[in-house]
């Protein structure tokens, strides 16, 4: 385990926790019936990631948008379901399962259902059908004119209800020089194919090469600015839909995204766990074999006579097997023939009697009947192996509870010290009852037992072995501190407002935090007990606020980084001629426009130009997005930037 794993694993919990609690205010709605379809590239995935985006802005009415993947075949273009994604993380990797193929008939049925009562949509006057192409995967720029073909049948398929309005956004990857060159290609062919095909739909060129010539490398940021236009677009505003799906127009779009710094604050707040954790590890393991010989025995479950308390539990449970108990075992004695045939005699036989008074009493019967349940006992121990494995697993947990990982460390060292201290000792007291020294001897022959030592021992080198894992494991988690990267947040108020918080939780748990951190035997515990710090820290109720905080809980400083960001929006294009001022903007973020020292209200009194930017209202604290329209000329797509290497 690493540092980096362990903030990774904050940070899953910390956006599921704030999925589950994000909306926090009233959002804006699709105005209209939607598709989704995805061409090209890792398409389910593409799908997946942009219903995961949608489901963010419009938790209510993503079940009423039809996705559609598309995939290409030997037989020429499938078009498939690929189910929903509901996970509150979005996916990583392509799913595993399989999408269902849909026919012609299908997907105009698809098409319909959108139109059924009940839907969210406001208007039904039309269908919003948003095609996106990814060229990942591309072989040559020819596969271009296979996916127009495709979208052309799709188009054909559904447009049986009501008229289609259709924007193609096209996702180029220019990494490096052979990617860049395939992109400048697919981009002339794409201005061909405005002249020599008809019915174009609308273009959104984006690319993940930005025009501070920084690169998108696995393509998050160009995926959920594809989000945002599809969010910002399915609009009342007729304007905003007549503009960005006119047929032939060529766009590209300018975006920055601000939100909660969910790997900064997980960042910070593994960072203070691992600075309280380190306090509390042992420095050392002690005398244990000198002056605390007796302390370590007790530690190892050993009784003052050297038997394993774990057997002996054993041995108390299962005694009546062995010796009859109550008047089963007083009819027992009384069969004895008597040395002393008197009724009082025979009366005072009974559970309590000591072992030597019965003994003198029954001509040594007692004795050669006790000899006869140890040996049946021996013999039926001697077929338990599944007892012998519980037994193990039980002096497993023992040890775990008892020893922190240097201790089992130090026990593993020196096993004949431990076998020293686990000698049982044989004795028959004369003065205890006839069930105590049946107890007594059946101890004794369990603690004895070859097999079962070897097997006890044999925990002990493991649980040592498994301590020196654990060891290394920490001393590496230590190490990999210094790669943490300095989070971007990190002001000192950000800093502080999570810190403040974290320390309250760790002063009111520390006792308890110490004591299961100093028992924790492996790398498997540690790994348990990372595991439920997490579940108290997201179960703790101030906590829970503290990671729903949005910018302005945190504070003005970080409100003025957060529309810095907004403000300061590359374009995801990169062209050798410049572009003209965007002919659409918008914000996105929760908007309240009766509080004071918001983040909507900073923006508004800090943009240039505020009457021309729409305001998009998601009802989420901790996210804000801006997303800048640019038409582009046919000069733009033959340029490139070729001579830039």
């Amino acid at each position: 385990m690493t540092v980096q794993e362990l903030t990774r694993q904050f940070s899953e919990r910390l956006r599921r926790a704030d999925s589950q609690s994000a909306v926090n205010g009233a959002h804006t709605a699709p105005c209209y019936p939607m598709m989704i379809l995805t061409l090209g590239g890792q398409t389910r995935l593409l799908n997946h990631v942009i219903q995961y985006g949608l489901r963010q802005l419009w938790p209510p009415y993503c079940d009423d948008i039809a996705f559609v993947d598309a995939e290409r075949t030997p037989d020429g273009v499938r078009f498939a379901n690929p189910g929903r994604h509901t996970s509150d993380l979005p996916p990583t990797l392509p799913d595993a399962g399989k999408s269902v193929p849909l026919t012609a008939a299908e997907l105009g049925d698809m098409t319909a259902e959108l139109f059924r009562v009940g839907t969210h949509f406001e208007r039904a006057n039309r269908v919003l059908l948003y095609a996106l192409l990814d060229t990942a995967g591309f072989q040559s720029p020819d596969e271009l004119s296979f996916w127009l073909d495709a979208l052309d049948t799709f188009r054909a398929s559904i447009d049986n209800v009501t008229p289609v309005l259709t924007m193609l956004s096209v996702l180029f990857r220019e990494d490096g020089r052979a990617a860049r060159e395939q992109a400048e290609q697919i981009r002339v062919r794409l201005g061909e194919c405005l002249d020599a095909r008809p019915g174009m739909p609308s273009l959104m060129l984006v690319s993940n090469r930005r025009s501070d010539s920084l690169i998108d490398r696995d393509g998050t940021l160009c995926r959920r600015l594809v989000t945002a236009l599809i969010a910002v677009s399915n609009n009342r505003d007729a304007q905003v839909v007549q503009e960005l799906f006119r047929p032939g127009a060529v766009m590209t779009a300018g975006y920055a995204r601000a939100e909660k710094p969910v790997d900064d604050i997980s960042r910070i707040c593994v960072d203070h766990l691992l600075d309280e954790l380190n306090g509390f590890a042992p420095s050392g393991v002690g005398d244990m074999f000198g002056r605390d010989r007796e302390r370590t025995r007790e530690r190892l479950g050993l009784s003052p006579d050297g038997t394993f308390v774990v057997l002996d539990d054993e041995i108390e449970r299962n005694l009546p097997r062995f010796v009859p108990e109550g008047d089963e075992l007083r009819e027992l004695l009384r069969a004895f023939p008597l040395a002393v045939p008197d009724t009082a005699e025979s009366e005072a036989l009974c559970a309590e009697t000591s072992s030597a008074r019965i003994d003198a009493l029954t001509f040594g019967a007692w004795n050669c009947y006790l000899e006869k349940a140890v040996d049946d006992a021996r013999d039926g121990m001697r077929d338990r192996v599944s007892d012998i494995r519980n037994w193990r697993r039980a002096y497993a947990d023992e040890l775990r509870r008892n020893f922190h990982a240097k201790e089992l460390v130090e026990l593993a060292d020196h096993p004949e010290r431990v076998r020293e201290l686990a000698e049982p000792v044989s004795h028959m007291s004369a003065d205890t009852s006839v069930r105590e020294t049946a107890g007594q001897r059946l101890k004794y022959l369990l603690s004895s037992d070859a097999e079962i030592r070897t097997q006890l021992f044999e925990e002990v080198r493991d649980a040592g072995t498994r301590a020196v894992a654990f060891l290394r494991a920490w001393d590496e988690l230590m190490r990999t501190r210094s790669r943490i990267p300095v989070a971007h947040g990190d002001s000192e108020a950000f800093i502080q407002y999570y810190a403040r918080n974290l320390r309250a939780f760790f002063d009111s748990r520390q006792a308890e935090l110490r004591e299961k951190f100093q028992t924790i035997p492996d790398v498997e515990g540690l790994t348990d007990f990372f595991r439920g710090v997490m579940d108290s820290i997201f179960e703790n109720r101030t906590l829970r606020g503290a990671f729903a905080a949005t910018f302005e809980d945190v504070g003005a400083i970080q409100i003025e980084q957060t529309r810095d960001t907004l403000t300061g929006a590359p374009v995801y294009f990169s062209t050798g001629f410049s572009l003209d001022t965007p002919f659409l903007s918008f914000v996105l973020l929760n908007i309240d426009e009766h509080a004071p020292d918001t983040l909507y209200q900073t923006l508004r009194d800090s943009l240039p130009d505020t009457e021309k930017t729409r305001f998009y209202q998601t009802g989420r604290g901790s996210a804000a997005e801006s997303l800048n329209i640019f038409r582009l000329q046919r000069f733009h797509l033959w340029s490139g930037e070729g001579a830039d290497t």
